[in-house]
């Protein structure tokens, strides 16, 4: 063999050395190593452009493409769609020497889109595991060893050379007839039926003869209606292979992607915060107290973005019950989640304002507001009295709150603003069937005398927008507003089923907008759901549960307390 020969033989060595098995393994005449072609070379500039070829080629051959090679005046050129992209990987050898020898071998690239062969044609049953190798131009070739060699080499593969072999493949109708399909995206815990549908080139549609699903994605497919149904296993992307026809004997074969997307839930972490950070908040508290014929149960859960960044729960709550007095308190509480102490000022604003309501309510103010309360329906004057009474009383509590907040503040040598939280308020006495109310509202979320069925009655109005997102937080001058008594409501009912009060972590998902609020309709659906929790056992445990519900884009903390 001559040095010429010897090297071009080297070149096409080393580019399909260590390739895939499936290369015919009859292709060359012998097998030539790495350190094979270190002995006959000695140049590490060829290892590098033929090293450059190898990752090339591989690419191409993992994409199932074809190689098309040709020789026209000691050029060699690879043709192949797939190299358009992937120039940077290649060095182009140009007028190599070895040993005073040039065979002037210049590599390039050229984009010829109708000279790829896909592999999966069955019509022409290419084998995967074999690469075409068409010799083109031979008889411009002036180098006679070249010419020898690639002669010999397209003798030997599996097909042998044909001038006309591209115009050939280029109206062959498998390469050119292909088809698009569709499938809906699935969704892991979401039940899955999804009809695929593909058209051909000319936009009409295709009949499907089969479709391969992967191994432990969960669907099975239905021929006779096209229909990919089952409950989704595996999220990720699918590659379903399709088996399809015109509508005359010849079938083809083609993928589509079917996209699983994860359950939200799954991508959400529970990452407890810091244990000994001053502020520290249980993650979640329930307290259930019984009265007579009724219960007073709260429960607050800390919410999935504070789950997932590993902070605290903002939400607190304050529930109590005097029973000489029978007058009974409700509040819910939301730290502001811009504000750094907001759990604190949440806790701090709840405990003061409810403590401050329990030593009125449970001493002389208590009994007589009792007093004035059993003559609301003989004395017209009872109910403003009682409303003006409740006034100053919640304000009173109100200042108390702020300057629980405002010394902590100062203690810490923070502002009051990094303590603000809403707060909303019920004290509550029940005679018999009757129930009076008197309410406190500031800030989001909700307070309701609800019942019977269809039959609700907000006590007063949040504040937000039409959407919520907006807020005001109880502070010093929230107490000084001319509209302070706005913010609160009396009522006497006589046929109530509850007194519902929650943050807007609750009220958000479920009623959505201050609209909502007042369709009752919603609140129907909100009790169908609470009222076997609150009449099953350990309601706290079980409110505490029912407050992880999803409900996309609401995430918050979650609170809720209710008489029934």
């Amino acid at each position: 063999m001559t040095k010429d020969n010897e090297i071009i033989k080297l070149f096409f060595r080393t580019l399909f050395n260590d390739l895939e098995e499936s290369f015919s393994k009859d292709f060359l005449d012998e097998k030539l190593s790495v350190k094979d072609i270190n002995e006959i070379t000695k140049d590490e500039k060829l290892l590098s452009i033929t090293e450059n070829y190898k990752l090339a080629i591989k690419k191409i051959w993992n994409e199932k493409k074809c190689i098309y090679i040709s020789v026209e005046k000691d050029k060699i050129l690879f043709k192949d769609q797939v190299l358009s992209d992937l120039k940077t990987n290649v060095v182009n050898m140009h007028d190599l020497n070895f040993k005073n020898e040039t065979i002037g071998t210049d590599v390039m690239l050229r984009y010829e889109d109708n000279l790829l062969l896909d592999l999966k044609s069955e019509e022409d049953k290419l084998k995967k595991d074999t690469i075409d190798i068409v010799i083109n131009n031979l008889e411009n070739t002036k180098n006679k060893n070249l010419k020898k060699f690639l002669t010999s080499q397209a003798d030997e593969s599996s097909y042998k050379h044909d001038k006309n072999l591209i115009s050939n493949l280029s109206a062959s109708k498998n390469f050119e007839d292909r088809a698009l399909f569709h499938l809906p995206n699935a969704m892991i815990g979401k039940p899955y039926s999804g009809k695929l549908e593909g058209k051909n080139k000319n936009g009409n549609s295709v009949i499907i003869i089969d479709a391969h699903i992967p191994d432990g994605v969960g669907l099975v497919f239905d021929v006779e209606s096209s229909v990919l149904s089952g409950n989704p296993l595996l999220d990720g992307e699918h590659k379903i292979t399709i088996k399809w026809t015109n509508g005359d004997n010849i079938s083809s074969t083609d993928e589509c992607l079917l996209i699983v997307n994860p359950d939200p839930r799954s991508l959400w972490k529970v990452i407890d915060p810091p244990a000994d950070d001053p502020y520290s908040k249980l993650n979640s508290e329930g307290k259930v107290i019984h009265i007579e014929e009724s219960s007073i149960v709260a429960a607050s859960r800390r919410g999935r973005s504070h789950e997932h960044g590993g902070t605290f729960r903002d939400d607190d709550f304050f529930i109590s019950h005097d029973v000489a007095s029978k007058w009974s308190i409700i509040i819910v509480a939301d730290g502001a989640g811009s504000a750094k102490n907001s759990r604190m000022g949440s806790k701090l604003a709840a405990n003061s304002f409810g403590n401050h309501l329990e030593s009125e309510l449970s001493g002389e103010f208590g009994a007589r507001m009792s007093d004035t309360l059993k003559n609301w329906y003989s004395e017209k004057e009872s109910s403003s009295t009682l409303g003006v009474e409740f006034h100053n009383l919640f304000h009173k509590a109100g200042l108390v709150a702020v300057n629980a907040i405002e010394t902590e503040a100062a203690r810490n040598d923070s502002v009051p603003k990094q303590y603000a939280t809403t707060l909303l308020a019920a004290a509550i006495k029940k005679e018999g069937t009757n129930v009076f109310l008197a309410t406190f509202w500031m800030g989001d979320g909700a307070i309701a005398a609800y019942g019977p069925s269809e039959k609700v009655r907000l006590m007063g109005t949040p504040d937000s927008g039409e959407f919520a997102g907006q807020t005001r937080f109880l502070d010093r001058a929230s107490l000084m507003d001319s509209g302070f008594s706005k913010r609160v409501g009396i009522g006497n009912f006589s046929d109530l089923t509850a007194v519902i009060l929650m943050t807007d972590g609750v009220s958000d998902p479920k009623f959505e907008t201050d609209n909502g609020l007042a369709t009752v309709s919603k609140w129907d659906s909100l009790w169908h759901e609470l009222s076997p929790l609150l009449y099953g056992p350990d309601p706290d445990k079980a409110l505490i549960d029912w407050l992880g519900f999803f409900s996309p884009g609401h995430h918050d903390d979650r609170t809720i307390a209710i008489l029934f």
